[in-house]
């Protein structure tokens, strides 16, 4: 990446002669009319030496941590749940004495130059490894370019001028059309090596600024809600008398060894839920205790509804 302004001084001196006589002409003179009188007369002509100065400037660009101000050749996002949103901030700085028009895109093909440990980082856009070997069947993602989203994406710097980008992670898993009716694989975990083109754009060429580019890299990492119940459903309460409260007591582990889980559950007549939501780290297990108390004779079935939620989503 460039991490300063290539700026190259040129200087020059122009000799200008200032004459009132004719400028001189193509016609050929006799040889016995020219003398040092006229070599005098043009050494005599007033002149100006004038000092001309010029700069070369080159646009450049640098992606720099919020808070430290510090070059941000590579960036990463937390794991994040399918069909969530992680958020950086980025500042992106002008680092030139001259307005910039920049564009980012997102170039899954790039080789990463300026970035330590090329083979160090995840697979570029996997789609295989431990535990990814029916990605096929299982589903995908789509589009690339809608994973990763910058706002504002394009637009111009003043000189120097420092401002703040959003970059959002939002990885997606589209279910398989294909397999078995009642049966749909759980989304394995994913992950992510991006890269991220500021280009320094010459609206007046319309064509990119040579010397102005700059490139980051992006890891990421998308990982499935993996929830197990102990004891699996359905749950068997039997007879019970009218206004006679029954307990039963299910597990809910959370599979992840990375993120937490929030939940939420649902009303359902004669049947409460305690606590009726929760938070559950990491490879940790909650104990819920599910009370049917039945006001009326028949049978009372019913379904009950556990949200599972993220940290950002989570219902207080």
């Amino acid at each position: 990446m460039y991490s300063s302004t290539s700026l190259v001084y040129h200087q020059c001196t122009l000799p200008l002669r200032i004459s009132t006589s004719a400028p001189p002409t193509a016609v050929d003179t006799p040889a016995a009319n020219t003398g040092g009188e006229g070599e005098e007369e043009e050494k005599a002509a007033p002149s100006l030496l004038l000092t001309v100065c010029g700069r070369l400037e080159s646009r450049a660009l640098r992606v720099l941590d919020p808070l430290s101000l510090s070059s941000l050749p590579s960036l990463s996002f937390p794991p994040t749940y399918y069909d969530t949103t992680t958020s950086r901030q980025v500042i992106l700085f002008n680092e030139s004495p001259v307005s910039t028009d920049y564009l980012c895109l997102l170039d899954k093909r790039a080789r990463g130059s300026g970035v330590g440990g090329a083979e160090g980082v995840a697979m570029a856009l996997t789609e295989g490894g431990p535990g990814q070997e029916r990605w096929r069947e299982q589903g995908s993602t789509p589009p690339h370019e809608s994973i990763i989203s910058v706002l504002p994406s394009q637009g111009t710097l003043l000189p120097y001028e420092k401002r703040k980008l959003e970059l959002t992670f939002a990885p997606r898993f589209v279910s398989s059309d294909s397999g078995w009716s009642h049966f749909q694989a759980t989304p394995t975990r994913r992950d992510y090596t991006l890269y991220l083109r500021f280009l320094a754009v010459d609206t007046n060429r319309e064509s990119t600024a040579s010397g102005g580019d700059l490139e980051v890299a992006v890891c990421a990492t998308a990982l499935p809600v993996d929830v197990q119940l102990e004891p699996s459903p359905p749950l068997q309460f039997g007879a019970t008398p009218t206004m006679s409260p029954i307990t039963q007591h299910v597990k809910v582990h959370n599979k992840s060894d990375t993120l937490p889980l929030y939940f939420t559950t649902h009303r359902v007549p004669h049947y409460t839920c305690h606590p009726p939501s929760g938070h559950i780290p990491p490879s940790h297990t909650l104990s819920l205790s599910l009370t049917f108390t039945p006001k009326q004779l028949g049978p009372l079935n019913a379904r009950l509804l556990i949200d599972i939620l993220t940290s950002d989503s989570r219902s207080e």
